[in-house]
């Protein structure tokens, strides 16, 4: 399940602060245009292969290792574990995912999951806020599992001073694109300068007839791992690995 595809209806799941009916409407209808829009670029495109990790000793290579990557406005950069690969990318007009999985693993069948995604000039609506992109995804999840559901906020990283907000969500049990499981998600997202980014790490895990109950030590440390987490202004004919966002 992709988490960030799936916002039916607004509604401040228990533990997010509440927003104003008139916020929540008018923020909404931008949010579910690229929402919805990520979610046909998902089931239209073809998934490329999982690519392996390059030939290095196991010993040798570092658990975790930062990925840097131009997202519209800014480029982003975050850690993820080493041996996670791509399973999928794409860009649809104001509307970015890239999808990693564990070598071995793909999209559709996976244990992990760290999701990037970017929503173009969504930061210049003057109601978007971390919190209600945050909120709007947990209740898409909790459509899934209303009465397995939970959420868990939890601070927040530091990203160079931008804006964000994180929390836990989860279901006990899901039933949709495979056998019934839990699914546990950190959601980080981040005001840029014009434009809105989330970073998601889901796990899965054996179904539930109760909401889960969160590892809060666990999941602190998954946001802990994903960092630094940076915002980087790109830089006129800079080429990957982007020295001016990596070595700051």
């Amino acid at each position: 399940m992709t988490i960030s595809i799936l916002i039916c209806h607004f509604a401040e799941p228990v533990g997010l602060p509440a927003w104003p009916y008139n916020v929540r409407q008018s923020l909404m209808v931008f949010i579910k245009r690229a929402f919805f829009a990520l979610a046909a670029m998902l089931f239209t495109i073809q998934v490329a292969p999982t690519a392996s990790p390059p030939a290095i000793a196991a010993e040798k290579m570092p658990p975790f290792v930062t990925v840097v990557s131009p997202i519209f406005g800014q480029l982003v950069a975050f850690s993820q574990p080493s041996d996670f690969v791509i399973g999928l990318e794409n860009v649809n007009g104001s509307n970015y995912i890239r999808e990693a999985i564990p070598s071995g693993e793909t999209v559709e069948d996976w244990t992990q999951m760290v999701t990037v995604t970017g929503f173009k000039q969504l930061a210049l609506q003057p109601q978007a806020e971390p919190v209600a992109i945050t909120s709007a995804i947990a209740n898409g999840y909790k459509n899934f599992c209303p009465d397995l559901f939970a959420v868990m906020p939890v601070p927040p990283p530091d990203v160079d001073g931008f804006k964000s907000f994180a929390a836990v969500v989860g279901c006990g049990t899901v039933t949709g694109n495979g056998s019934p499981r839990r699914e546990e998600t950190l959601i980080i997202a981040i005001e840029g300068e014009s434009d809105y980014y989330t970073i998601q790490w889901a796990t899965r895990g054996p179904a539930s007839d109760k909401p889960p109950a969160f590892d809060k030590a666990a999941w602190e440390k998954r946001r802990a791992d994903l960092s630094p987490i940076r915002l980087c202004r790109i830089v006129p004919g800079e080429s990957a690995p982007y020295p001016s966002c990596v070595r700051r």
